[in-house]
């Protein structure tokens, strides 16, 4: 084992043991906050991408802290580790020429599927132009489900997104349950160009199963045992970067190891309650790649038997409202918003509906699994997600975010659930339509 290694293994190690010796286990402080923080937004952990080995150290802590709160194993699970696997399919060797001129990898992207590409004459592909990074983040979606071959040409102001694509979408990615019923879409290819009036592509693709975990633990329920609660964040984060000012690793400090933090917090905080309610905790993983921890999640259950979903989601810093609130998404599809804002009335924090609807924050987490399966499943979130400059960069470090706040955030989320996890209320069904609207 690499030194690097040995030492984080050592500081696992020794934050559990500081939490035993120097904070009370079932108390929300903002020394523990800095603790969890500190394990999982190490450089060690090197950004917590699904599937490798960052994301394994931070599992097994995650485990360590399920495990020191007293939670039982779901049915089937050992060790706190729900695991599933990931085929993965990326661009191996390949050769790119375009107008009589050979370009360098690096300076294009592909979107792979499969099998090997072998595009003699580029003339032939459809082609797309995309001017600005609006119509990038527009078309992204449509583009990587495409059932036909596409060509995407960049203006020259939008060449970082060449390097941005590699990192977010440099492979093609499938759960196993779905390798049976989904038939793969066609490759991408997107470059920096006027038009294409010749040229050929061809690319070696290579596939490989990744393993990965869900991190999920169990309280019974005193007097419901058959309903769930649960309490979610996901703690895979995008990995490393290009470098930027000599850093690469995208910690992920908000997101999510924020919310990783607050589900271990409140493990704790209920495990001495004997709640009415069972309740689930789980650290989602492969939230950024496409959300495949939920998926894999809400399949293992059923959906009929899950009261409600606290989903958390970047509570690191201050809301838009100001000091001691939150945001709820989907605020108006059910009544969850309006327990937690009748449940908190007597104390200074309060729940407002999220203010960002234009960024459809709703379906952009893990609620979203269980919210088409019906689930009252909701996020809660502080983020100022429309001008925040740290989002999905290598500033997202620990140092951005205000511990007092995320204190007093959680404190609030363990409040605001004690109606439903005490039984006494029950929030309302979601129905939603087939492509997910109400």
């Amino acid at each position: 084992m690499k030194p690097d290694k040995i030492l984080i293994y050592v500081f696992l190690l020794l934050t559990i043991s500081a939490c035993h010796q120097a904070v009370p286990a079932r108390q929300f402080t903002t020394e523990q906050i800095h603790r969890d923080l500190a394990v999982l937004t190490a450089d060690s952990l090197q950004g917590r991408y699904a599937g490798s080995e960052g994301a394994n150290m931070a599992a097994d802590y995650i485990s360590s802290r399920f495990k020191e709160a007293g939670l039982a194993n779901l049915p089937k699970v050992k060790k706190y580790q729900q695991r599933f696997s990931i085929d993965n399919s990326k661009i191996g060797a390949a050769s790119l020429e375009v107008n009589g001129a050979v370009l360098e990898a690096g300076s294009y992207w592909c979107y792979p599927v499969t099998e090997d590409i072998r595009w003699k004459d580029l003339s032939q592909i459809r082609q797309v132009r995309i001017g600005t990074e609006k119509e990038m983040r527009d078309s992204i979606y449509q583009l990587i489900n495409s059932p036909e071959p596409v060509i995407v040409l960049f203006d020259a102001s939008m060449q970082d997104w060449i390097a941005k694509l590699n990192s977010y979408y440099g492979t093609y990615k499938r759960p196993s349950w779905e390798n049976e019923s989904k038939n793969p879409p066609a490759p991408v290819l997107a470059l920096v160009a006027d038009e294409i009036k010749e040229g050929r592509f061809e690319a070696e693709v290579e596939n490989k199963s990744i393993e990965m975990q869900n991190v999920v633990g169990l309280i019974e329920g005193s007097t419901h045992p058959d309903e769930y609660v649960v309490f979610s964040a996901h703690y895979d984060h995008i990995g490393v970067l290009p470098v930027e000012n000599g850093d690469s690793i995208a910690n992920g400090a908000d997101d999510d190891a924020s919310g990783t933090t607050a589900v271990m917090q409140l493990a704790g905080h209920f495990a001495d309650k004997q709640p009415a309610r069972s309740l689930i905790f789980v650290a989602f993983t492969a939230e950024e790649i496409g959300g495949y921890g939920s998926q894999y999640f809400s399949r293992q259950l059923n959906p009929d038997q899950v009261v409600a979903m606290f989903n958390i989601e970047m509570i690191g810093k201050p809301s838009k409202f100001g000091p001691e609130t939150a945001f709820i998404t989907g605020f108006d599809l059910t009544d969850f918003g309006k327990i937690l804002q009748d449940a908190s009335k007597d104390s200074r924090f309060r729940f407002f509906p999220d203010p960002y609807p234009q960024q459809d924050l709703f379906y952009r987490s893990d609620n979203a699994t269980l919210a088409r399966l019906g689930v009252p499943a909701h996020t809660i979130s502080t983020d100022q997600i429309d001008s925040d400059p740290y989002y999905h960069t290598v500033q997202d470090e620990m140092s951005t975010l205000d511990m007092e706040h995320m204190r007093a955030t959680i404190e609030a989320i363990a409040l605001s659930a004690e109606p439903v996890v005490s039984a006494e209320k029950t929030p309302a069904r979601l129905q939603l339509d087939a492509e997910g609207g109400n």
